[in-house]
């Protein structure tokens, strides 16, 4: 799991960066999202990375700040990585975000082929096979 963890470390310091283009360097041509928190405006679903690049540079646009710091990471069944994710953005009028979302971000050949987004931790867990 250490080559998928210096994946996603990279890709969510070029994400804070907002370099979007070297954080889809990470992820797989076939890459496919599905965001877990699909009231910001956005579709249900993003294939490719020129897709994935317009999902990042949508859901920041809008925000003066905006990052998403990575608290806990799980290795999952099937070269997954289950990580929880604080979101933090603050608008040009003031107006602030802090939240817990889950992603679960699935490998192939050392890129993420798939991220699968959560509301909460225990759907995530169940969704990889490690729910109690």
């Amino acid at each position: 799991m250490s080559e998928n963890s210096e994946s996603l470390r990279a890709l969510f310091d070029a994400y804070n960066r907002r370099d979007f283009e070297a954080a889809v360097q990470y992820a797989h041509p076939e890459v496919e999202l599905r965001p877990g928190l699909t009231e910001l405006d956005v579709s249900p679903r993003y294939r490719g990375r020129d897709e994935l690049r317009q999902f990042f540079e949508t859901i920041t646009e809008a925000w003066e700040s905006y990052v998403v710091v990575p608290e806990e990471t799980v290795a999952a069944p099937g070269d997954r990585v289950l990580v929880v994710e604080r979101w933090r953005a603050v608008g040009r009028g003031g107006l602030e975000f802090n939240l817990e979302l889950i992603d679960v971000f699935t490998f192939r050949d050392g890129l993420i082929v798939r991220i699968d987004g959560f509301r909460n931790k225990a759907e995530a867990l169940e969704a990889v096979g490690l729910a109690d």
